[in-house]
């Protein structure tokens, strides 16, 4: 078994098919790209993620508002509180060190539930219900 590249610039492995497929190096991430002589990696794209986070987002901080106003409404000021620096935590969540300094799809996903974990388990249970439908 080898590593190939077609004319055409398509990688595979396996038994070379065509006598003018060239062996190459294999190939250690899925976007790298072949430049004729090395793999070069392809920074990761973390717009379609972040756009996901910032939906789903909207839905928890709408919710932990509709808390945080019936809690004031009975003077419950630490539930307001709670979801006050809850709708902090959330909105910074795109902007956690870990978020930012994350380079492949594994590490950006895991410092993204890492971020929303550490969220969610610093709420109060009856703040948490606001993050039922967090779904990244």
């Amino acid at each position: 078994m080898g590593y190939f590249i077609t004319e055409n610039n398509e990688y595979y492995e396996g038994d070379q098919i065509s006598p003018l497929d060239v062996p190459i190096p294999q190939r250690q991430n899925p976007t790298d790209i072949w430049n004729g002589s090395v793999w070069v990696s392809q920074p990761y794209d973390k717009a379609p993620l972040l756009d996901l986070v910032r939906e789903a987002r909207e839905t928890a901080l709408n919710r932990l508002m509709g808390i945080a106003f019936a809690a004031a409404q009975t003077n419950d000021t630490s539930t307001v509180s709670a979801c006050l620096s809850a709708r902090t935590a959330l909105l910074n969540i795109t902007t956690d060190s870990a978020v930012v300094e994350s380079t492949d799809e594994l590490s950006f996903k895991l410092a993204l539930l890492n971020a929303y974990t550490a969220i969610k388990n610093a709420a109060p249970i009856n703040v948490k219900n606001a993050f039922a439908a967090f779904n990244i």
